[in-house]
């Protein structure tokens, strides 16, 4: 109980604000005096619902990991807890995320449940704390703003994720014709290529490969030497989600997601819609979903 307990004392002093593909989740927490913890986070649901993905049913489990390599060799490795991903044929989703991922995270913590449901239009944020399901109605996205499966997605699935991916102070992706840096470094201090790795079969789909390098010049960042940044990201064209991705940048250590317990099977219809004992309320903003632990 003590372990436990000053565990959760270190975890409480948290305060951040995370992008979960298009939600943006606002998260607080607090350790009271007897250790039990109280917590809320809200969340603002995206404005759009992305182009649904049809007669490619899928369910897998998303883990990540990172490591960082120090001077002497020693390597530090922190992997975030598991989030479950599934998709129907006619394109729903539902992807359940710990609201706080971290290594030293408590396990009892709510889950960040989200179904987005593109034939009726609708998604729900679902309250585990209170069974309320918190339904809005959303419109879809259109083919222009539709993004290529391939692109990067901290949520691996429909490629819901319009922010580019960071990889240390740099951001690789997501670079429009009028963008003059990345991250703060000029366009003219980096060297972006991009490479095919070809295919292979990755959990037991065929998936293709792409490296894209960064190499900043010398002086670009403060560094007395050009230095280099990999992100390298395995899709399947037929499922048309990220399997792989690895980005590897020196200053900041090497992370690694992936798809595991990929399965083909169409997942069971009730995960696309809201449990039968959940009120059912209808939303058009931010909503807070609070809870407490003893």
């Amino acid at each position: 109980m003590k372990s436990r307990l000053s565990l959760m004392v270190v975890f409480a002093a948290f305060a951040s604000t995370t992008v979960l593909g298009q939600i943006a989740v606002q998260m607080r927490e607090q350790t009271g005096a007897n250790g039990s913890i109280t917590g809320d986070f809200t969340v603002q649901p995206p404005p759009i619902l992305p182009a649904a993905i049809t007669g490619a049913p899928y369910s897998a489990d998303q883990v990540s990991e990172h490591t960082q390599t120090l001077a002497d060799g020693t390597h530090i490795t922190q992997s975030q807890r598991v989030e479950h991903l599934y998709r129907d044929s006619a394109g729903r989703t539902r992807t359940e995320r710990p609201i706080f991922g971290g290594p030293n995270a408590p396990e009892d913590l709510p889950l960040m449940i989200e179904i987005l449901d593109p034939v009726a239009r609708l998604e729900y944020i679902l309250d585990t704390e209170k069974h309320i399901a918190h339904r809005y109605t959303v419109q879809p996205q259109t083919p222009s703003r539709a993004l290529p499966a391939s692109a990067p997605s901290g949520v691996i699935g429909a490629a819901r994720n319009r922010t580019a991916v960071s990889t240390g102070a740099a951001v690789v992706g997501g670079l429009g014709a009028a963008t003059t840096t990345v991250g703060a470094v000029p366009l003219m201090h980096l060297q972006n290529t991009s490479e095919s790795l070809g295919t292979q079969v990755i959990e037991g789909v065929l998936t293709e490969g792409t490296r894209r390098t960064i190499t900043y010049a010398a002086g670009s960042v403060g560094n007395d030497r050009p230095f280099s940044s990999t992100q390298e990201i395995w899709t399947s064209p037929e499922l048309k989600i990220m399997v792989l991705s690895k980005n590897d940048d020196p200053r900041s250590g090497e992370s690694i997601t992936r798809l595991i317990n990929l399965s083909r099977s169409e997942p069971d219809a009730a995960l696309f819609q809201p449990p039968p004992d959940y009120k059912v309320v209808d939303d058009t903003g931010p909503v807070t979903i609070k809870f407490t632990r003893p």
